[in-house]
């Protein structure tokens, strides 16, 4: 596969294991677990379907075991279709075509099964266009048949042409179509966003293993989005930053902070682990006045994604804090600073349920905007303090905000 597809192919996988490890969160939608089983299957077609653009067919090993369950799968759902299809037409021949049970492809022959799963596709083929409403779509087809090939490939049946590299390579993109296009955008996302009220721990992990994570071999492109700090440093010296990596995080994604006086520290990202990156100002700022810009960029494509939780609490951070869309964290915590502005995007306010910037100088405009944002992201229960210091009075809309997100069971503190 080209890096486009692999990166492709590696956001279903990531979405698929996250899926079913957490089977307890959509065991309440019966349609749930047939998409994901089609999105397995398909999956497998895809790793079966690299092996042939990668090598020669003719020395390719398939794994025919996994190939005939899910070609028995795909077959079951286009069978049960034209079935339902075909009674309530009264059609009683075209259901004799297709009127198998699980069980009964399973005890077929390994040289049987593929013959009974192709009229199956035929049929249902020739009866697409009124079937569709039975719960099958063309590109079920599609995909059908490209199981019966690699069947037949793995199991040497001499009725079958080999699949060639530019063949594998083409199905292989329209098999991620139909994956992220159908199964994902139409069934999937759809259901997992309906416990966005109810569960919305579970839809934003989901959405964060959606992600298409850029894994290339080449080195990622120049970086411009980054975080961005102020500290004042001519009392304190000293700074310490922490950082948390969030489920999807595996400890190997990077990220750099520059302290902005000519010292940087490589960071990486762990699932729940909150590092601290601590580091000492001895001499004051360029222009001496102990004011330092500190940016954190990401080395690994895709590592502001992961992260979790930012907590930088009394580091004498001043002014504004600039906060990229890309990062989308659970929680930011930035208590007894200076800061009057922390700027950030609709984007990060997707997955946040806890925002203390407790003890700063935050107008009251800003209060209101963070209150709106909060409010707009629908989620329950989660914690807000931005009392203390000079920071401003919610007003207006800020008020309705606050009320809101009460009523959602959050804890809101204010001035």
């Amino acid at each position: 596969m080209d890096n486009q597809s692999t990166n492709h192919a590696n956001m279903i996988r990531t979405t698929n294991k996250y899926c079913a490890d957490n089977t307890s969160a959509t065991s309440g939608m019966a349609a749930f677990a047939p998409a994901l089983a089609q999105s397995q299957a398909k999956l497998l077609l895809i790793d079966q379907l690299d092996q042939i653009a990668i090598t020669t067919t003719k020395g390719v090993t398939l794994d025919t075991k996994a190939l005939r369950k899910s070609m028995t799968s795909i077959a079951l759902k286009c069978s049960n279709a034209v079935h339902a299809y075909a009674t309530a037409t009264n059609n009683n021949t075209l259901k004799a075509q297709v009127n198998y049970a699980q069980s009964t492809l399973d005890r077929l022959k390994k040289e049987e099964i593929d013959d009974v799963c192709q009229t199956i596709r035929d049929v249902t083929n020739t009866n697409i266009a009124a079937v569709q409403t039975y719960g099958v779509a063309a590109a079920d087809v599609t995909t059908l048949q490209t199981t019966i090939n690699l069947y037949r490939t793995g199991s040497q049946n001499p009725r079958q042409a080999l699949i060639n590299k530019s063949d594998a390579i083409k199905q292989i993109k329209e098999l991620i179509k139909d994956i992220t296009q159908t199964t994902f955008k139409e069934l999937m996302d759809k259901m997992v966003l309906t416990l966005k009220a109810s569960n919305p721990n579970f839809v934003n992990k989901y959405f964060l293993a959606r992600e298409i994570i850029d894994l290339g071999s080449n080195p990622p492109p120049p970086v411009t989005t980054h975080i961005t700090l102020i500290t004042h440093q001519t009392i304190l010296q000293a700074i310490i930053l922490k950082i948390a990596g969030n489920a999807l995080a595996t400890g190997t994604e990077q990220f750099k902070i520059n302290f902005g006086d000519g010292t940087e520290m490589i960071g990486t990202l762990g699932n729940g682990i909150l590092t601290s990156y601590p580091h000492d100002y001895n001499i004051p700022g360029a222009d001496a006045s102990g004011i330092y810009t500190i940016t954190i960029t990401p080395i690994t494509a895709g590592a502001f994604s992961l992260m979790d939780v930012l907590q930088f609490d009394n580091c004498k951070l001043k002014d504004e804090v600039i906060i990229p869309a890309d990062v989308q964290p659970t929680g930011i915590q930035m208590p007894n600073n200076k800061i009057t502005n922390l700027s950030m995007q609709a984007a990060s306010f997707a997955n946040l349920t806890s925002l203390v910037p407790f003890n700063n100088d935050i107008p009251d405009s800003n209060v209101n905007a963070y209150l709106i944002g909060l409010d707009n992201n629908g989620l329950l229960n989660g914690f807000a303090n931005f009392g203390g210091g000079t920071n401003g009075t919610p007003s207006g809309a800020g008020i309705t905000a606050k009320n809101n997100l009460i009523a959602k069971g959050w804890t809101v503190l204010t001035n």
